[in-house]
């Protein structure tokens, strides 16, 4: 006997919807409308589902068991909150990136200890970042930033901050005035308008 079992497709940093995702279960092709959603209707077992994902985004492959319930959701990574070489999500080994075959170098120009921060340039080298259409074009070359090459964008209300390692995080509004940071994150990030932010980092 089938069953019918939805999901939504989103964007696992901001939670917004991802809509024309093309999915594959059990031989099955779906696309998921304007609202990241789509059913198919299945008889009980385990199924490999897959993702054609967009541009941008980390492969997505995964089994699963109609008997964990009838709610299929889909959570898109993107790649570059996986770049640098502090990544709780990933496993390094040599040191490449084995969720998206991103290759970091890191080398540390400049240490001068002294009282209170001390004054560290790094440079990093992310692959995933220095070709394709994404391609970065950083102050030292395609690819490449360093400790000091931080950056806020703001788009629709998100906020992305671009470390010197290349790696990004997002907040997305909370719809009271403040923001909720993507998983994983727990800086608060605030608003002190016109134009300016405030980081207060989990540590400080």
């Amino acid at each position: 006997t089938n069953a019918t079992y939805t999901g939504t497709v989103r964007d696992a940093t901001t939670d917004s919807a991802l809509g024309g995702v093309s999915l594959s279960i059990n031989g099955s092709n779906l696309v998921s409308d304007a609202s990241g959603s789509f059913s198919v209707s299945l008889p009980c077992g385990r199924y490999r589902l897959t993702v054609d994902v967009p541009a941008g985004y980390i492969d997505y492959d995964r089994t699963i068991d109609t008997f964990d319930g009838t709610v299929i959701d889909v959570g898109l990574t993107r790649e570059s909150t996986q770049n640098g070489t502090v990544t709780e999500s990933a496993i390094y080994g040599d040191p490449v990136n084995t969720a998206t075959g991103n290759y970091v170098y890191q080398r540390r120009d400049l240490d001068i200890k002294g009282i209170g921060m001390p004054l560290r340039f790094d440079r990093t080298y992310n692959s995933r970042a220095a070709a394709g259409d994404d391609a970065i074009d950083g102050p030292l070359g395609y690819g490449w930033s360093h400790t000091f090459d931080v950056s806020l964008a703001l788009d629709a209300g998100v906020v992305t901050i671009t470390w010197g390692d290349g790696k990004t995080q997002t907040w997305s509004p909370d719809g009271m005035g403040g923001f909720i940071p993507q998983y994983g994150v727990f800086d608060d990030l605030i608003d002190d308008g016109g134009g300016a932010f405030t980081l207060q980092k989990r540590d400080d």
